[in-house]
């Protein structure tokens, strides 16, 4: 599904591989009841542990909407890819189903003809914006190519003012999936456009600072909650509830920038697992609400370990534990499914390529209109 592992970076490949932990982490806290069980009025050591650890996802996706627009920014959007993708997020869904249907839970013919995807649903997700982000990037590249410093960071002022100054600091709801996505995408597109990463800045420490401010605003809006009677108890979840949040969005900033200033080595172990793995993991334990429901409320059961002194040995061993099966699973599906299929198709691309009658017959019916490689110039 991707390059050559020893073709890439191994430190962009580990961020891919934290980030979709810290995402993990992240379901582990807010789909398993834990949040609702929580009273800053009476704030305890798992609490507080559970609210710490919250942020993780947000964090992840905005890693790597950054990671997709500081590569394509100078990249070619291959269709090969976009159908992996695609197979990839129905096989998961249908498999998800099956099992959860073994265990008792009812699909109809409707629902699994709505895994298809974009076709029958269109959800406002990180994937389904990821695939729209990456489907868009000869226009959006294309777009981004014209514009001077100036005008390009003209830009990034306009969608960071309204989609992460206005809702944090204006109290504005100006969430959208699509909208946070292609600026995060304009981000890390500036970031490599201008080489940023030449910037001599410790982002390990300024990491480690946001991340001691983003938890010290957690326990002072507890403080709020607990001292005033119009704070509502929720209140600590403005600090991380949404990706687009200054506080959120500056951690994985300075991140990402840490990552890509590490010195590059090549590990084909974090390769293999970083580079088509990671998406996988996602689609399998966190693509279908009810898988999500019974993996941390039946499975693991989570609230029952709410006041245990051992809830951060579960929640590491949980968290380690589904990210590892997700990861054998999605090898399985891979090599078992999805690699022979796209083999028997290359194959198949390849000889129409070398059939002469073929590709004059072809080359004379279509107009380079019909190409998007042609069309966008890219």
């Amino acid at each position: 599904m991707a390059e050559n592992p020893t073709e890439r970076n191994s430190s962009i490949e580990l961020l891919r591989i934290v980030a979709m932990f810290l995402i993990v982490l992240h379901h582990y806290c807010v789909n398993s009841g834990l949040i609702e069980l929580m009273d800053p009025h009476n704030l305890t050591g798992n609490t507080i542990l559970i609210q710490f650890l919250s942020f993780g996802g947000k964090v992840g996706v905005n890693i790597f909407f950054l990671i997709c627009g500081y590569f394509m920014i100078g990249s070619k959007m291959k269709w090969n890819k976009v159908a992996q993708l695609f197979f990839q997020i129905l096989t998961i869904n249908i498999f998800v189903c099956l099992f959860l249907s073994s265990l008792g839970y009812r699909y109809g013919v409707r629902d699994y003809v709505e895994m298809i995807p974009f076709f029958f649903s269109m959800p406002t997700t990180f994937i389904s914006s990821y695939l729209v982000i990456y489907i868009l990037t000869p226009v959006i590249n294309k777009a981004l190519s014209v514009f001077d410093r100036s005008e390009y960071r003209y830009l990034l002022i306009v969608l960071l003012g309204y989609f992460c100054i206005a809702a944090t600091f204006l109290f504005q709801t100006t969430w959208h999936y699509m909208g946070w996505a292609f600026t995060l995408y304009c981000v890390g597109g500036y970031i490599r456009k201008y080489e940023l990463t030449s910037l001599n800045w410790k982002f390990g420490w300024i990491s480690l600072g946001l991340l001691a401010m983003l938890w010290g605003a957690i326990l002072f809006f507890d403080y709020l909650a607990a001292r005033f009677d119009f704070v509502p108890a929720s209140f600590w979840t403005f600090a991380i509830t949404d990706a687009n949040k200054i506080t959120v969005f500056a951690l994985a900033l300075a991140l990402f920038m840490y990552f890509l200033k590490l010195r590059p080595f090549c590990c084909k172990t974090i390769n293999f697992v970083g580079g088509g793995i990671c998406f996988g993991v996602l689609l399998w334990h966190a693509n279908n609400d009810i898988m999500r429901r019974w993996l941390w409320t039946n499975f693991l059961g989570n609230t029952d370990w709410f006041s245990s002194d051992y809830l951060w040995l579960h929640c590491l061993l949980s968290v380690i534990g589904v990210y590892g099966v997700c990861t054998i699973l999605e090898l399985i599906r891979q090599y078992v499914l999805e690699k022979p299929v796209f083999n028997v198709w290359n194959r198949y691309r390849a000889g129409r390529a070398t059939c002469p009658a073929i590709s004059d017959r072809e080359n004379r019916s279509r107009s380079s209109d019909d190409y998007p490689e042609n069309k966008f110039n890219i």
